[in-house]
């Protein structure tokens, strides 16, 4: 199914948190409020309409998972996120998702201002320099 609002694919189980409010830690995470992932308002609409559109913040199941690992792991380049998310998957019951799946829902997290680059970088063992990912 393709979730017009969000312009990618959304696997139909996959459901929305509510983050009007402060994410809890993953184990206090709602992970099934239900809800549209985005607001919108018309172009023709008052600028007010659209700030109020634009303050409504959801965000799915998949990007919560991910978000919550961030927030277990502290600041992590996408690589040990991606291994951080594997090796606590099962433990914390978050959704399984590739590799780039994972990358893919931080990029969204900063899109959405969940997650910003901390301005430290991490050597990688390919010796290249990788961005330290954090919450917000």
């Amino acid at each position: 199914m393709v979730d017009r609002d969000l312009k990618s694919y959304r696997d139909p189980g996959d459901q929305y948190v509510d983050t009007t409010e402060k994410v809890e830690c993953p184990e206090t995470l709602d992970l099934f409020a239900p809800g549209p992932a985005k607001a919108h308002a018309r172009a023709s609409d008052p600028e007010t309409s659209h700030a109020a559109a634009k303050s409504v913040r959801r965000i799915r199941r998949s990007q919560a998972a991910v978000l919550s690992c961030l927030k277990l792991l502290g600041p992590q380049p996408d690589t040990l996120l991606v291994s951080g998310y594997e090796a606590q998957r099962a433990t914390y019951q978050w959704p399984k998702q590739s590799p780039s799946g994972i990358r893919t829902r931080r990029k969204e997290l900063v899109t959405q201002g969940f997650v910003a680059d901390s301005g430290v970088r991490k050597r990688l063992d390919s010796g290249r320099m990788a961005i330290v990912w954090a919450v917000r």
